[in-house]
């Protein structure tokens, strides 16, 4: 699967999500875009666990009379898991992470939840688990990645899509090119105050809708790490 094609099935998902939660798409504002309320469309609790284990993720469950003995003793460190079977869905983060970091991650967890989990949630009563490292949920969102599995790359994706919505993001960059900021330092910083998401998350997004045509190279001097 191509990289377009890839593409075309998140953005559907953002989209089919944004109609569930009832909040207009493409966003016409250029606030943080509110996951909680795209959360909340599903029957899906969202919480941020201290120092997020496996271990640590199946006392969470444990509580809701969820029991995965599996997870006990793993104590392997995590930025997100993603908990579902047929009545729902569990979306854990690590609370010690930036906001910017827990959104993504979250974001990241959802996007498994929309894109992965419907097929084997026919077949798997007791439940599905997906849990991602740190190293997995990443900002690093261009094609270019041959270490993750479609599965993630897709998943990073989805909270790249939905976080930093493509017409917003070109949108903000218009809107300070007219006030006379358009180099990539400043619209790094400041778009990633706007959209609360992390500076790396924000360059590599300018990089991906410039490669995707969306952004004109000459409109964002220094995108390719320069000073400007």
């Amino acid at each position: 699967m191509t990289f377009l094609e890839e593409r075309t099935i998140v953005l559907d998902a953002v989209c089919r999500a944004a109609q569930e939660a009832a909040i207009p798409w493409p966003p016409v504002t250029d606030h943080p875009v509110p996951l909680s309320d795209y959360l909340g469309a599903y029957p899906v609790t969202h919480d941020e666990v201290p120092s997020l284990t496996r271990a640590g993720a199946a006392a969470y469950l444990a509580r809701w009379n969820i029991e995965r003995p599996e997870l006990w003793e793993d104590s392997t460190p995590l930025a997100g898991f993603l908990f579902a079977n047929d009545a729902g869905g569990y979306v854990l983060v690590r609370r010690e992470d930036p906001i910017a970091r827990r959104r993504f991650s979250a974001a990241h967890e959802f996007g498994h939840y929309l894109l992965h989990l419907p097929p084997q949630l026919e077949d798997a009563r007791p439940g599905h688990i997906i849990d991602d490292a740190q190293g997995v949920v990443t900002e690093d969102v261009l094609p270019d990645r041959p270490d993750l599995d479609a599965m993630e790359r897709q998943a990073n994706l989805f909270a790249a899509e939905l976080l930093m919505p493509a017409q917003v993001c070109v949108r903000l960059i218009e809107k300070y090119g007219r006030q006379g900021y358009a180099g990539a330092r400043f619209l790094a910083d400041q778009l990633s105050l706007d959209l609360l998401v992390s500076r790396e998350a924000v360059r590599w997004r300018l990089k991906s809708l410039t490669s995707l045509g969306l952004l004109p190279r000459r409109g964002v001097p220094g995108l390719d790490g320069g000073a400007a």
